[in-house]
């Protein structure tokens, strides 16, 4: 069952780096209130954050089916 141990082993380094992402976000946001970053580079990184967010869950459900 070497296979499925491996598969199960991507599939938490997956969960992980989305874990990684969300506190990029929270931690962006606290940036945003103190008004360290200005509105172009928030959305750029909202766009970069949301397109990896899509590209990380594709993979997850590529792994759990």
């Amino acid at each position: 069952m070497e296979v499925k141990k491996t598969r199960s082993e991507l599939v938490r380094a997956v969960a992980g780096i989305e874990n990684n992402l969300n506190q990029i976000a929270r931690n962006i946001s606290g940036v945003v209130e103190v008004g360290a970053l200005n509105q172009l580079d928030v959305l750029t990184i909202i766009i970069y954050l949301a397109a990896t967010e899509r590209t990380f869950n594709a993979v997850h459900g590529y792994l759990e089916s």
